[in-house]
């Protein structure tokens, strides 16, 4: 691995070791902009809140193969006027769609992890790693989902020295704060032959 100083010095020198005939690989940041992430972090809220419908549109959006958003929306707006203003009524909306039954049956066994144990539960038993091969680019995805553990074990180990409890609404707001400062890097996708250039 060859280290940098900036993200601009990592892409000059991935450059140059390309120029050179050498497989460079490089890290980019936006992690957070990626379909896996924001499947999970849907998850991930509709497991502390069980009623965000906007979550919900999005795990649905994201799980079903056609990715129809009018007919997910037209969806909504019937079950919204069916439901008129009897709020336990509109709170159940999507209540038995597959991914939100299996969130709400292991909700105590999630919470009950640390966030990055929660995590591989929660890819284990939703399917992620195959689910996210349907998607295209199976390779750089699949490395996406690894590097969203470790951002996990990260928060906790920064949880442990700060003296805090590690848990779901505290790492949904660390991984922004990476994101705003542009830290949220992708998950790297190498092979032996490849230089790792890393900031």
């Amino acid at each position: 691995a060859i280290l940098c100083r900036t993200n601009v010095e990592c892409r000059e020198i991935a450059n140059a070791l390309r120029d050179n005939g050498l497989q460079a690989v490089v890290s980019n940041t936006g992690i957070s902009l990626t379909a896996e992430w924001r499947w999970l972090r849907a998850c991930m809220h509709v497991l502390v809140d069980e009623t965000d419908s906007l979550s919900k549109a999005e795990i649905i959006f994201l799980h079903q193969q056609d990715h129809n958003i009018e007919s997910l929306l037209d969806e909504r707006l019937e079950f919204m006027q069916a439901a008129g203003d009897d709020y336990s009524k509109r709170n159940a909306w999507m209540q038995d769609y597959p991914v939100i039954v299996w969130i709400k049956e292991n909700r105590s066994r999630l919470l009950a992890e640390p966030v990055s144990g929660m995590i591989q539960l929660i890819y284990a038993g939703l399917q992620f790693h195959n689910k996210v091969i349907e998607w295209g680019n199976g390779a750089q995805r699949q490395a996406n989902l690894q590097q969203i553990v470790e951002y996990a074990r990260q928060f906790e180990d920064h949880c442990l020295k700060l003296g805090l409890l590690p848990n779901v609404h505290g790492s949904l707001s660390w991984f922004d704060a990476l994101a705003e400062n542009e830290q949220d890097k992708r998950g790297p996708v190498t092979n032996q032959l490849s230089v790792n250039v890393r900031t």
